[in-house]
Order: structure tokens, then C-alpha cells, then sequence
């Protein structure tokens, strides 16, 4: 929840960041749906966490492919729709390990069952350690000159 509500309310922020330049209106608005769809999960996963664990499953994996599908497509958002892409991969992993684990301990509810606050952790932790990752990552290609310099001769 607490990822959404940083893509809602400083959303441009982070998408200056990753892709080094300032989000245009379909961008802002992107990040803000993007946003209030992570706020949503959250709460559902607050109010029903094995529903919520089963269904953030199948919208992260459709998530990470629809942005890996932008970032081959369209070379401005590629730094945003990686980072949007590994986010939601690491997530889909955790609530995966989380619904197999479940299946596979029934008799012992306390590791069968992650606390709502435990997948909230888990999420927020794998959405902010791929953004740092990506930024890093992108930092460099920013201070490149954009038309490429002769090798010395």
C-alpha cells in the first residue's frame, strides 16, 4: 500500500528518477492508476489475504509482461516500465512462495499463513530494493552524451 500511495502522490517523482526525464500527462495519469490499483491490492490483502494472495498473483505476472511488451516497444518509458516490470515480478514471486508455502504446511497456521503485515513488508521491501536497483542501473546511461562521440584516434 504504501508503494501505490508513493506512485500516487509522487509518482512524476519517481518516474524522473528511473527515466531521467519529466513525465507527460499520459505518464502521470499511468502511474496514478498504477498506484491506486497497488492501494487496492494492499487492501485486499489486509481484509482477505488468501483471496488477495491468489488474485495479486495473476494481475502481477500480467503486470510484468504487459511492461515488458512496453519497454520492447517504446524506448522512453523503457527505464519506467522495467522497473514497473521487476516490481511486479518480485511481488508475483513472493505471493507465489507465500500461496505454495500455505499449501504445503497446513498444519502449522502460523508459517502457513503470512500475516497481512508480513506481505505488506514483503511487497513494499521487493518494490523499493528494484527501484534502487534500477536507478542505479539507469544512473550512468543519463549522464551520457545523447549523440554518440568519436573514439580518439
Amino acid at each position: 500500500m504504501v508503494w501505490g500511495a508513493v506512485l500516487v502522490f509522487k509518482g512524476a517523482r519517481v518516474w524522473r528518477a528511473v527515466s531521467g526525464s519529466t513525465p507527460d500527462p499520459v505518464d502521470r495519469t499511468a502511474v496514478r492508476v498504477l498506484g491506486a490499483r497497488e492501494v487496492a491490492q494492499g487492501a485486499l490483502y489486509l481484509l482477505r489475504p488468501d483471496t488477495g494472495r491468489s488474485a495479486a498473483v495473476l494481475v502481477e505476472v500480467l503486470h510484468a509482461l504487459s511492461m515488458v511488451g512496453l519497454a520492447a516497444v517504446d524506448r522512453r518509458r523503457r527505464g519506467p516500465a522495467t522497473v514497473s516490470a521487476l516490481v511486479a515480478a518480485a511481488s508475483a514471486s513472493l505471493l507465489l512462495a507465500s500461496l505454495r508455502r500455505a499449501s504445503s504446511s497446513p498444519a502449522s497456521p502460523s508459517l502457513a499463513s503470512p500475516s497481512p503485515a508480513s506481505l505488506w513488508a514483503a511487497h513494499w521491501a521487493s518494490a523499493w530494493a528494484s527501484v534502487w536497483a534500477s536507478v542505479w542501473a539507469w544512473a550512468p546511461l543519463h549522464d551520457q552524451p545523447s549523440t554518440p562521440v568519436a573514439a580518439p584516434s
